[in-house]
């Protein structure tokens, strides 16, 4: 585990630029991130094609849109 520090960047800048320099060992791994939903889009994508990870082996949740105010999950209930 990593803590990412966000600083000044914009929500999901600095853990996603943590995500895209990491590696995996090589017998694989597995794969969690959840934040801002335009920097874990990003994530999925590396997980799978730049990572090589299983599909079934890796969760990506976005939860917010930057500059979104709007900002409910359609799926919860209320």
């Amino acid at each position: 585990m990593v803590w990412i520090h966000r600083a000044a960047d914009r929500p999901g800048e600095a853990l996603r630029d943590a995500v895209l320099k990491a590696t995996v060992p090589s017998q694989g791994g597995a794969a969690w991130a959840a934040g801002e939903s335009g920097a874990i889009r990003e994530m999925r994508r590396h997980f799978t094609e730049g990572l090589g990870l299983d599909r079934r082996h890796t969760y990506a949740k976005g939860y917010g849109k930057l500059d979104e105010a709007d900002q409910r999950d359609p799926l919860a209930s209320d």
